[in-house]
Formats: structure tokens, sequence, C-alpha cells
């Protein structure tokens, strides 16, 4: 099998920061609120509880086409989704609606969430797999939480090896380790030739 280079995303602009609420719909992240550990944060892999993620808008401003709500949670335009779409990408499904929050009036808020709501932004549920990479990258388990399965391990190398054995051919996947989302040069491509704003691929590794 041939070197796949893979890529993750850069954050770019972040308008705004992710409202995160428990609810039975997707996109399936489970949310950690540890009693035990004191843990608060998003597991890597989408489990059985979920939540709903909508945009705080924290202040008036030009809303991208790919918008960084929070690790592992990212809100991308119609543009983006059609281009996904078009070009048969594996491993992505969009979760709606995206919820616009703000206290602020004028014309200046409405203008933002105007924006926002011709962009259609929709969360990218990302749930392709890649397997774990612990063992071919040397990555160790630091710390464990019984009580909540919270794990936090060790740095992530600047350049990762991903086991094709375990990647399940996906475009877009998440590996067990880390929260961040991956894809392939074939979505990068994708993704860059309808010249989205706020988008930007970052070498990741290979498989």
């Amino acid at each position: 099998m041939a070197t796949i280079k893979i890529y993750s995303f850069g954050h770019g602009r972040k308008p705004g920061t992710a409202w995160l609420k428990t609810t039975d719909t997707d996109p399936g992240y489970y949310i950690i609120n540890c009693p035990v550990c004191r843990t608060r944060g998003l597991l890597p892999y989408p489990c059985v509880r979920s939540q709903t993620v909508g945009v705080l808008v924290t202040k008036p401003g030009t809303v991208d086409d790919v918008v960084f709500l929070g690790p592992g949670v990212w809100a991308m335009s119609n543009r983006a989704q059609k281009a996904v779409r078009d070009a048969g990408l594996s491993g992505i499904r969009w979760v709606d609606p995206v919820e616009v929050v703000t206290d602020e009036r004028g014309p200046t808020w409405s203008g933002t969430i105007r924006r926002i709501q011709n962009l259609e932004l929709r969360i990218a549920a990302i749930g392709g797999r890649g397997g774990s990479i612990a063992k071919a990258n040397g990555v160790k388990v630091t710390r464990r939480c019984e009580y909540c399965g919270w794990i936090t391990w060790s740095k992530r190398p600047r350049s990762i090896k991903i086991d094709p054995e375990q990647w399940d051919g996906s475009d877009f996947f998440c590996i067990e380790e880390f929260r961040e989302r991956l894809f392939t040069a074939r979505a990068a491509e994708t993704l860059a030739s309808v010249n989205l704003t706020g988008f930007s691929a970052e070498p990741a590794g290979t498989l």
C-alpha cells in the first residue's frame, strides 16, 4: 500500500466558543464532568451519551466557512458541505441546527447572526476510525480515571504513523488517543479547491 499523507485542521480564527449541552441528539461526543478526577472535557471518540453544539458569539465580526469551536469540534458552511458531498468523501456527516446565542443587540450583531444563518453552518460529526496510535508512536497513558473513563496520554508526536490495518478507510477519521480530527490528502485537496475561508490543512503524519 502506498503511503498516504494525513492532515489535521488548522485553527484559524475563532469568533466564539463552543456551547455544550447534554442531549439525546447528535453529534455524539461524550461530555465528561467527573466528580472524582475533576476532569471537564470531551472524550476523543463518540460514545453513548451525546451533546448539541451551538455557536456562542462573543464579539461581532466575520464568520468563516470553517469554524473552530473547541477541541475536536468544527462547524462548516453549505459550501464546504457541498464540496464534501460532490467528492464523495467518507467518514463525515452533518448535524444541525447550530444555535446562535448572544445577549447583544444592534446592526453589527444582527449582521453577524445573519451571516451564520446564510452559511447554513452545521457541525461536522466525524465518525471514521483510525484506530490506536499508541504502539506505533510510543504514546503512553499518564493518567486514567476508572470512574469516568478519562485517559490522559503523553504528548502526541508532531508527525504520527497510522496503522493501515486499523484505519477503516474513511477520508475523515478519529484516533483513539487524541481529540483532533484527521483527514486524508484527498479530503485536504477537495476542501482547498473551493477556497473556503477559515480552512487550512496542517500535515499530521502518514498511514
